[in-house]
């Protein structure tokens, strides 16, 4: 029986989760279909939509990776910000998501109130992204029906470990699907957006979660915003030795750079490789250390999942 989502999306264990969806009959109705027909194009509207849809959510992206048939999504939850709200700037941000040019104002308390949930909502944000996706491409191909295979698929990211894990499996994406080379030529992912700006010495792109910083003015916002929690230059070190041992075949050593950061993470550095496969990743609907699910277990009241044991889960750091 499949896990419910309010079981899967439990903002008190865990702020990070990892969504993905799938084109209807697993096309590739972002690639090159089987009519020959190039579809491209679409992986902008995704992208576009989630750089929209960030303007007006509490939701931070800490990595993207958008394929010819499915795109993953790797979300923040800054659930302190959304609280933080005015009555006033809730409604102007529902006013914004839902694109209304005339005002869209309440002054229902209990209104708000489940607006401002909304605001910081996965579910709801996938729902914009999706219903969206779906009715721009059905208009283009003069089509009606489904667009998605299903509604989205999420995964809690129980720690550090669990996060880096995944970020690494999603940004590593068109590499692992020998569809590039390079970090650098992963096109429509979350690493090369963050590299261009990297090598043109910008500032993190604002759509993506910014690396953790040593020092930060302790104004409003920033006490209100979240980072994440590793540097962007471990981070890009490791990411550029994963891609290359994926890319080339190999499961040597870690090299001394990036040995520190999977460490820290409290992963075992042995199984590294393997953990950022598709099978550790996708198979799973929570990710974390044992212990952490564990915790997970005893508060969602569960002891099995996917048929095996919580005890017996693949993904650990044994």
């Amino acid at each position: 029986m499949p896990t419910a989502r309010k079981e899967l999306i439990n903002l008190d264990i865990t702020p990070y989760y990892h969504c993905y969806a799938r084109c209807v009959r697993k096309g590739y109705l972002f690639g090159t279909g089987e009519n020959n027909k190039n579809y491209d194009h679409r992986k902008s509207w995704v992208l576009e939509r989630i750089q929209y849809l960030c303007q007006g959510f509490a939701i931070d992206v800490c990595a993207y990776a958008i394929m010819s048939n499915h795109y993953h999504l790797v979300f923040h939850v800054n659930r302190k910000k959304a609280l933080s709200w005015s009555d006033e700037e809730v409604n102007m941000r529902w006013q914004w998501a839902l694109e209304r040019k005339a005002p869209f104002l309440s002054s229902l308390p209990e209104e708000i109130e489940k607006r401002r949930e909304c605001l910081f909502s996965i579910s709801w944000f996938m729902r914009f992204l999706n219903e969206y996706i779906a009715r721009l491409a059905n208009i283009e191909d003069d089509v009606t029906g489904k667009f998605w295979e299903s509604r989205f698929k999420s995964q809690a990211l129980l720690d550090e470990g669990a996060l880096l894990a995944c970020m690494a499996y999603v940004d590593l994406n068109p590499v692992r699907a020998n569809m590039a080379s390079t970090l650098e030529n992963s096109d429509f992912t979350s690493i090369q957006e963050r590299l261009r700006a990297h090598h043109l010495n910008q500032p993190t792109p604002p759509t993506l979660m910014e690396f953790e910083h040593k020092e930060v003015n302790e104004t409003k916002e920033n006490t209100l915003k979240a980072y994440l929690p590793f540097s962007m230059k471990d981070y890009i070190s490791l990411i550029k030795w994963t891609g290359g041992q994926i890319r080339d075949g190999k499961s040597g050593s870690l090299s001394e750079d990036v040995l520190p950061l999977i460490q820290t993470a409290g992963l075992n550095p042995k199984n590294w490789l393997k953990t950022v496969e598709k099978s550790s990743i996708n198979d799973q609907t929570i990710l974390g250390a044992l212990s952490k699910m564990k915790e997970w277990a005893q508060i969602i009241k569960k002891a099995w999942l996917k048929g095996q044991r919580i005890t017996r889960l693949k993904y650990s750091t044994a």
